[in-house]
């Protein structure tokens, strides 16, 4: 797979004030928008990942931002790591994407991280998210009864 470089956006005044400790910074949530697909958002200051792009001794053009999705349905079956199913590559300033085409039904982890010289460096893990069934009354009607 063929991994564009993005660089991590220059420090500015507000990066160097950053704590890593602040509510807002350094998290991934996860959140089912259909049964085959879910919409993950992170958040990671800048000056944590070019602490992160340094330790892989990497200059901040050779190193790209991206998400590793796991499929986790049998994790606590057989109790062995979930297996990592898709890469994307996502531009230095996307907070979110949606990742599709996955089994309704299933589990799944995301990380976060860097990618660099054919390795990825994970940072943030999302909790599991467990898609429904495709059984499309049960979620209509799950959503139905939320929105009131």
């Amino acid at each position: 797979m063929l991994i564009q470089p993005v660089p991590i956006h220059s420090q500015s005044k507000s990066d160097s004030q950053e704590s890593p400790c602040l509510f807002g910074h350094n998290r991934i949530l996860t959140a089912v928008k259909r049964p085959d697909a879910f919409c993950v958002k992170w958040e990671i200051g800048a000056a944590r990942l070019r602490m992160i792009a340094s330790y892989l001794q990497a200059d901040e053009q050779e190193v790209a931002q991206g998400l590793r999705v796991y499929d986790a349905t049998n994790l606590r079956i057989n109790g062995k790591p979930p297996h990592p199913i898709r890469e994307i590559c996502v531009q230095a300033d996307t907070r979110e994407t949606v990742v599709d085409r996955l089994r309704p039904g299933g589990t799944y982890l995301v990380d976060f991280g860097l990618f660099h010289d054919k390795r990825f460096c994970p940072v943030l893990r999302s909790e599991p998210v467990t898609m429904p069934a495709r059984n499309q009354m049960f979620w209509q009607r799950l959503h139905a009864g939320g929105s009131r």
